[in-house]
Parts: C-alpha cells; structure tokens; sequence
C-alpha cells in the first residue's frame, strides 16, 4: 500500500509514493468509498482532491473518514506514530523526503479541536502550511516537489 498523507496536508495526510495522475486515482478511490458514509457531495471530494479545505461538516467528515482509512486516526484520535510510521515505511528509501515529512509532522502534532472532523481538516491545512514552507507543492507530495521522483 502507498503511503496516503493527505497533504491536503492529505489528504492530505496524500499518496506521497505516488505519481500524480495515480495519487489522485488512488485518493479519489479512498473518498468515493467515504462519501456515502459521511454523506458528503461530489464538490466535497474534488474541493480536497484540489486540496482546498472543506467548507461544511459533512466535508470535514469525509476527509476524517480518509484518514481512517489510511490508518492515520485510530479510535477516534489521531496517531502522529502512525503516521511516522507509514512515512517511514513508504519513503524508506528516500531519506530527505522522509526528513521533510518528519518536519512537517513535529510541526503540525499539536493541532486539536474536541470535533475529529473539525481536527482533520486544522490537521490538512497545517500540512499544506508546512509543506509549502518546505517548498512541497500540495498538489505533487513530496517526492515530486524535491525532485526525488
């Protein structure tokens, strides 16, 4: 499986390993699953594919459903290990990468808010933040930004 980060920050906590045009297949694949649940709209799913923040709770939650599903918010919480984890095993090989996304984690591991959903997009946001800090364009991941890949 292909480290999803969305990057959105994402998806955001998005798929970094991947390139572009399979990083969006495989990111749209992971939201379409969580739309119906979350009851969410298709502009809810291309406004993150676009990694803008979504605007409304249904939104938010369908990002939140991502991050489950890729393992990045465990019972209801988010796991920075996990997400460690899932960097250092998808970008094992690439050792600057993997810096940058050890960076921007430690920096953002302090986002809260008591709603999951509201935390999941504070957490995409100060992903992209970070990132773009780093000079990672949001819509390429890492890899691409750095000209690993």
């Amino acid at each position: 499986m292909k480290f999803v980060i969305f990057l959105l920050g994402i998806f955001f906590v998005v798929c970094m390993a991947l390139k572009p045009e399979e990083r969006r297949m495989a990111e749209k694949k992971i939201l379409d699953e969580c739309k119906v649940k979350e009851k969410a709209s298709d502009g809810d799913v291309n406004a993150i594919l676009d990694r803008k923040s979504p605007q409304n709770h249904n939104g938010k939650c369908l990002l939140k459903c991502a991050y489950e599903k890729a393992g990045i918010i465990v019972d209801g919480k988010f796991s920075i290990d996990n997400m460690k984890a899932l960097g250092a095993r998808e970008l094992q090989k690439d050792a600057k990468a993997l810096g940058i996304l050890n960076e921007m984690i430690a920096e953002c591991k302090s986002v809260t808010d008591p709603d999951i959903c509201e935390q999941s997009t504070k957490m995409m946001d100060c992903m992209v933040k970070a990132g773009m800090k780093r000079g990672i364009d949001p819509k390429k991941g890492i890899q691409e930004s750095i000209g690993s890949i």
